[in-house]
């Protein structure tokens, strides 16, 4: 086996490498992790069996490829992960995009530099073509690492409509780079030619990098407008943790000064041996705690807290709530599960007010490695048959219907997921997420 095999072979295993890496590390994955690793592995190994087919059979490098290449890249990304359907499909036709164009670009400038057709970079075994090769997969590289740090954390973010509208200049490029790829076919083109091809791609490249920078400019507004709506959350909860506390304190003190007094019944009624009369008196007492002071215990603080807020909210709105907590959530950060479970139960203790069986379940269990918190409320008509989306009613919109945005990102953030569904006349938000540092 020569050097030039050697060196085509282990481009190829780079390059399906690189391409099946960055949609496992950019999207999110669905499945368990021998799962993904093996879904890994043999969409890497396909892709690199398919690029040597293609380059041992020199077939069209602008067609068959970029069709063999989505043949197996986007069952990949819908399969494995777990991200809405347009982000699937859009990162491996970027890959495919931004690989061909940025290629087509250095190859225009190298062969003019040094005097050849197009066709002999990507076809003869050559020194040029070894650098060519190399420069290219490189600077590949250093952009999908741009890309990555710019858009990892921020494309969640986006709705369908906003992604389509932000890549019409990506889209409009691509169409620019195929025209020029065929106007580079034509023999007779001088070195100026390909010169002036090569800074169209380049140039094409870089607008679309800059509409990259809007896109991240946008994603910072977006990221901004939610943080703001997760302070004001906050700040809402920490005002009735407040108010909470100081009807608990009043609360405390007039069971205290009624205690003292139901005491001294106690002991004279034991003392005259009317026990009967004693216990009632005890069972009332009983009875004054239980109606007068609500605390949860679960071992976590800050959802102690934030059930004690829903518990004062829901007797303010006349409903009655069940909380059911075998587990805790406890590497769930503070105001994080504060987001959460306090706009699951405002969205549900809102749809309860138009209903008359006001009830109101919170239940958080465990299964294996996976802790789920389940918020569910009566709904006499079917939610998601006439709201699929959940889209929120209120008319202004613009300031409102983050809500269950904020919960689905905080979510993601610890890699849980996010369903709703509807049963015996219940809405349900289930929220599953796998606990960190968990033997499976």
């Amino acid at each position: 086996m020569d050097f030039s095999m050697i060196f085509e072979l282990f481009v190829n295993l780079f390059q399906g490498i690189v391409f099946v890496t960055f949609c496992y590390k950019f999207l999110t994955p669905s499945k368990s992790k021998r799962v993904n690793l093996l879904a890994y592995l043999i969409a890497f190994i396909l892709m690199f069996f398919s690029i040597t087919l293609i380059n041992w059979l020199y077939l069209s490098f602008a067609y068959i490829e970029t069709v063999v290449f989505l043949a197996i890249m986007i069952p990949y990304c819908i399969l494995f992960f777990k991200d809405k359907i347009y982000i699937k499909l859009i990162i491996p036709v970027f890959l495919n995009v931004f690989y061909s164009v940025l290629s087509f670009g250095i190859n225009y400038f190298f062969s003019a530099i040094i005097d050849c057709d197009y066709n002999y970079l990507m076809t003869e075994n050559s020194v040029y073509r070894y650098i060519y090769i190399v420069l290219s997969n490189l600077i590949f590289v250093i952009a999908l690492v741009v890309v990555y740090n710019l858009f990892k954390n921020s494309y969640h973010i986006f709705r369908a409509k906003e992604i389509i509208i932000t890549l019409i200049i990506p889209i409009l490029s691509v169409v620019i780079g195929l025209l020029t790829f065929r106007v580079s076919s034509n023999s007779e083109l001088s070195s100026v030619d390909r010169i002036i091809l090569g800074v169209i791609s380049i140039t094409i490249l870089s607008f679309t990098f800059i509409n990259f920078y809007l896109i991240k400019s946008i994603s910072k507004n977006y990221m901004l407008n939610n943080e703001n709506i997760v302070l004001n959350k906050e700040k809402d909860l920490y005002r009735m943790q407040i108010k909470s506390n100081e009807m608990y304190m009043h609360s405390v003190s007039a069971i205290k000064h009624n205690i003292k007094n139901q005491l001294l019944c106690i002991e004279n009624l034991i003392d005259e041996r009317r026990y009967d009369e004693a216990r009632e008196i005890c069972l009332c007492v009983e009875n004054d705690i239980s109606a007068r002071v609500h605390f949860y215990k679960t071992g976590n603080v800050y959802l102690d807290a934030i059930l004690n807020i829903v518990k004062e909210k829901a007797l303010e709105n006349d409903i009655e709530l069940i909380v059911s907590c075998k587990a805790n959530l406890k590497f769930i950060s503070g105001d994080e599960l504060a987001v959460i479970i306090g706009n699951l139960a405002d969205n549900a203790i809102e749809a309860l007010a138009k209903e008359q069986n006001k009830k109101l379940k919170i239940e958080i269990m465990q299964k294996g490695v996976y802790e789920i918190l389940s918020v569910q409320n009566f709904s006499s008509h079917s939610v998601l048959k006439n709201n699929p989306k959940l889209i929120t009613n209120k008319k202004n919109r613009r300031n409102h219907g983050y809500g269950l945005n904020s919960v689905r990102n905080t979510v993601n953030k610890y890699g849980g997921d996010m369903t709703c569904c509807e049963q015996d006349n219940y809405f349900f938000v289930n929220l599953m997420f796998e606990k960190p540092n968990t033997p499976k």
